[in-house]
């Protein structure tokens, strides 16, 4: 009992004390001063703190003193941790770590290679000091640019399923470019001896092949991988490998002028070699697909009623025939007769100038050739002369200009031969 009166005669004291106001504000500034001691014991107090990632600046243009236009090749980029002591409220600022900061010295470049360049550190703020730092030094490699170009010689690397069928065959590659510039160190250029433009084939090939390049880069024998080493003008390197097809062909000629009759045929001629092995790109898909080529182009106007001989050199087929120069062709028409017309010349619907005249209006000794039968019945009003006259420069006097004869019936006989008129134009 005695205990509990006394804790009740306590509490009471205290409650009374603190209701009386002189007492609180004692004990409160007491505690505000007991609170400002430790605040300030804290931050006075020194510390060590490490400011990790602080940039190593490379601004070296200017501060070279080798006279050569040297530049950094390689790692270019460089940081350092910073380990300092100072007063705790100095340290803890936010904004501290802009106080610190890195550089290097390039007093000892002077020439293309690799350098330790020592690494300062400094502390822009007062009593403050560097303990440690991350690394003393940076390794970095200056050299030369320079440029230079390369010869590019094209490979062809032939996988497992890479495949000519029967009949075809690869001709030489060719590059879109002879060559490429490349810029880089001085030193990594010195290693490249020869640039190859690589292409992979690993499939059958029935046509022309134009794909991209892969530049490989030669040390001598080796394979090398250059550093830093870019190529001038970025435009992919094309290698085109021509595919051709050689296959039997049937030798025809082309005839123009054809009268009607003869058109599907109906007379004899031959060609020799009768059958030739021709050689052609993939890409001319109208001679691979035929069965037949044409060596040359006879006009009817040049067949007379004989065995015809005409010659062709096997050069102009635009093609490689195997083995063959010329090509010899036999139109027999033996079998026709031949006779001489003499017809008129038609001016209707011939745009002359207006001081135009015929010299004669009629030509003779037009030869006239086909079977027997029709050509010694033909009467000499069955055909006619048509002056050409497109694109002729008339002159004063007397102007000789080519004709077309006209066979008013005739289907199964030609005119042999060229002829001219006489057209005289006055002053």
């Amino acid at each position: 009992m005695a205990k509990n009166k006394n804790k009740a005669k306590k509490e009471g004291f205290l409650t009374r004390s603190f209701q009386k106001n002189s007492v609180v504000l004692l004990f409160s500034l007491v505690m505000a001063v007991i609170i400002w001691c430790a605040v300030t014991m804290f931050q006075t107090t020194e510390i060590e703190k490490t400011f990790q990632g602080i940039v190593i600046p490379l601004n070296y243009e200017g501060k070279l003193e080798s006279g050569k236009d040297l530049q950094i090749f390689g790692d270019k980029t460089f940081d350092v941790d910073v380990t300092v002591r100072g007063m705790s409220y100095i340290l803890n600022d936010t904004n501290f770590a802009n106080n610190i900061t890195a550089s290097v010295s390039f007093a000892s470049v002077s020439a293309p290679g690799t350098y330790n360049l020592p690494v300062n550190v400094n502390v822009n703020a007062n009593s403050v000091t560097v303990l440690s730092q991350s690394r003393n030094t940076i390794t970095v490699s200056f050299d030369e640019i320079v440029e230079r170009t390369f010869p590019l010689v094209e490979e062809i690397v032939e996988g497992d399923k890479y495949h000519l069928p029967e009949g075809y065959t690869r001709g030489e590659a060719t590059l879109s470019s002879p060559s490429v510039s490349l810029t880089g160190p001085a030193q990594e250029m010195k290693r490249i001896t020869a640039i190859h433009a690589v292409v992979d084939l690993n499939s059958e090939l029935t046509a022309d092949v134009k794909t991209e390049a892969k530049l490989v880069y030669y040390d001598g024998e080796e394979i090398i991988t250059p550093e830093n080493v870019e190529i001038v003008n970025a435009d992919p390197i094309y290698v085109t490998i021509p595919i051709s097809y050689t296959g039997t062909y049937k030798t025809v000629v082309t005839f123009t002028n054809v009268p009607k009759d003869y058109r599907d045929g109906g007379f004899d001629y031959t060609v020799y070699p009768a059958n030739i092995k021709l050689t052609s790109s993939t890409a001319d898909e109208t001679i691979r697909r035929s069965k037949e080529i044409s060596v040359g182009s006879i006009d009817f106007s040049k067949l007379n009623n004989e065995d015809n001989v005409f010659t062709f050199d096997a050069a102009d087929l635009g093609y490689e025939a195997e083995g063959v120069t010329r090509f010899t062709v036999h139109v027999d028409m033996s079998n026709m007769a031949k006779r001489w017309l003499t017809v008129n010349v038609n001016t209707d619907g011939v745009k002359l100038p207006e001081n135009a005249s015929l010299v004669s209006s009629t030509l003779s000794s037009i030869q006239l050739i086909g079977p027997e039968k029709t050509v010694m019945n033909v009467e000499d009003s069955e055909g006619y002369a048509v002056p050409v006259v497109d694109g002729v420069n008339w002159k004063p006097g007397v102007n000789t200009v080519p004709v077309k004869i006209v066979l008013r019936t005739l289907t199964n006989s030609w005119v042999k031969g060229e002829y001219t008129v006489d057209i005289r134009v006055d002053e």
